[in-house]
């Protein structure tokens, strides 16, 4: 996703449009919130445990992670944090870079959107969220 900048003028009687191309600036939090909303969504479908704890770890890193938004988007850097290994770092600089990524959005195209509310519930974690959804389809707080 990328943002435009419109700027309008005239000059010599002429009317220009010059559109400039931004991209998005998604921040460390945005991005660690991304990677913990991947590992809750991998936990629904029962992903290998090592996978989610990944994901879980990887968005601690990056929340404490103390250096410029740019190295965000460069893997070869990411990949030096600890914690982050070749194929998150590629999810996160797709982050950083587009404000989107592909891969969360086939993960949330798998579920209601309204069920991830139901982890804001103390106490409910993955299984259970998954057992009341499967056997009494409940899908929502309002459910």
């Amino acid at each position: 996703m990328l943002r435009r900048a419109h700027t309008n003028h005239f000059a010599e009687g002429k009317f220009y449009a010059e559109i400039a191309v931004l991209p998005i600036m998604t921040t460390k939090e945005q991005i660690a919130e991304a990677l913990e909303e991947i590992a809750t969504l991998l936990e629904l479908k029962e992903e290998n445990p090592f996978k989610i704890r990944a994901y879980q770890n990887a968005a601690r890193s990056i929340e404490a992670f103390g250096a410029s938004f740019s190295d965000l988007q460069n893997q070869e850097a990411l990949e030096k944090i600890p914690g982050i290994g070749k194929a998150i770092a590629a999810k996160i600089s797709e982050l950083a870079s587009t404000g989107g990524l592909k891969f969360l959005d086939e993960l949330r195209a798998e579920f209601p959107s309204a069920i991830l509310e139901l982890f804001s519930i103390p106490g409910l974690g993955a299984k259970k969220i998954k057992a009341l959804y499967e056997q009494l389809k409940v899908s929502s707080i309002a459910d």
